[in-house]
């Protein structure tokens, strides 16, 4: 019988955290799931843990990875699954007993949504947050040229909608938002606005050896640029560059006022041509000069080159909007450094 869900996992090395994320998922409100794992090279200890459950659970479901690299890993995933959803969970999160249900309840009312995701809150080395992703679909587009849009751990999607699309992951690094890009012209998004999936921090994490690398950056980059494009825009490679430091968080007040018109000419492509929804950009780009202005080093600067600039105008306007931007700036700049994803 087709399983409701199919639950896919890719699992590597000494995958000491994978026993208590198994756990999880088999801990689900909604039983109706097979479990997809993929096995990138599991060391000994943790492939008999393995084979333990999956003896004794016949929706466990264990194959060895047959191309090398990450992405070939999530796709083999993905063509292997058959439910009628598909659900990410990577090897060292836990999902919440409920996660399953809430998603697939909200799906299954919502026809024309393709993927969903959820928020998330990290545990483990440092302190716990809570990080949230936009909620509707024309805020995930409009955020998604600045930033990730989705917590991959959480996303979850319809199986024949990414089929018809002929999408797979395809990068080593940053491939969930490389995947999320190419499917933006293709299908609708959401968030459920609230936790999920708990998202663990820890040392040996793969992102702490990828996120930061020139490699990355450069994927990153690439991916920024081809939604630029969407705008009919094309970025020079001081342009690509700039829009790369705006959107990760890389500010100074030295190159404030390139960034302010850089976000001016992104937003007046946007109303030329209505790409993206209109009122949902205008707060993306006004969150980003947000950031840039936070940014700021001279104290003195930050609240007034926010509220003073004309990219706002649409979302504080008028006198008393600008009141409000001030507030919540000032607000906001107490608690500065906290990490949200906006």
């Amino acid at each position: 019988m087709t399983p409701l869900i199919s639950v896919m996992v890719v699992v590597m090395g000494a995958a000491e955290h994978f026993e208590e994320t198994l756990v999880s998922l088999l801990e689900q409100t909604i039983q109706d799931f097979e479990i997809v794992v993929v096995d990138g090279g599991l060391f000994e200890p943790a492939r008999q843990m393995l084979a333990r459950y999956s003896s004794g659970d016949a929706r466990i479901k264990v194959f060895p990875q047959q191309e090398p690299g990450i992405a070939a890993a999530r796709t083999q995933a993905m063509a292997l699954s058959s439910g009628k959803y598909c659900a990410v969970n990577d090897a060292d999160d836990i999902s919440l007993p409920h996660r399953f249900e809430r998603q697939i309840e909200f799906l299954e009312s919502h026809p024309e949504i393709s993927l969903c995701g959820a928020w998330i809150q990290t545990f483990g080395a440092g302190p716990s947050q809570i990080r949230q992703t936009p909620p509707s679909d024309a805020m995930i587009r409009s955020q998604m040229m600045f930033l990730c849009p989705f917590a991959h751990s959480t996303v979850i999607w319809r199986r024949v909608d990414i089929l018809r699309t002929g999408q797979t992951y395809l990068l080593e690094s940053s491939e969930d938002y490389d995947l999320w890009a190419r499917l933006l012209p293709r299908m609708r998004f959401a968030n459920l606005p609230e936790v999920l999936v708990h998202y663990r921090i820890h040392e040996d994490q793969r992102s702490n050896f990828v996120e930061e690398t020139d490699l990355n950056w450069g994927r990153q980059m690439a991916i920024r640029s081809s939604l630029i494009e969407l705008l009919g825009v094309i970025p020079t490679r001081d342009e690509a560059i700039l829009h790369q430091r705006i959107s990760t968080g890389r500010e100074n007040e030295v190159w404030a006022s390139e960034a302010e018109s850089w976000l001016k000419k992104l937003q007046n492509a946007n109303r030329a041509k209505d790409i993206f929804p209109r009122q949902a950009f205008d707060r993306a780009v006004a969150d980003r000069w947000w950031v840039v202005s936070l940014g700021a080093k001279s104290k003195p600067v930050r609240a007034w080159r926010f509220i003073s600039s004309t990219i706002i105008s649409g979302i504080y306007p008028g006198v008393s909007g600008r009141i409000v931007a001030l507030v919540r700036f000032i607000k906001q700049r107490l608690v500065y450094g906290i990490k949200r994803m906006l």
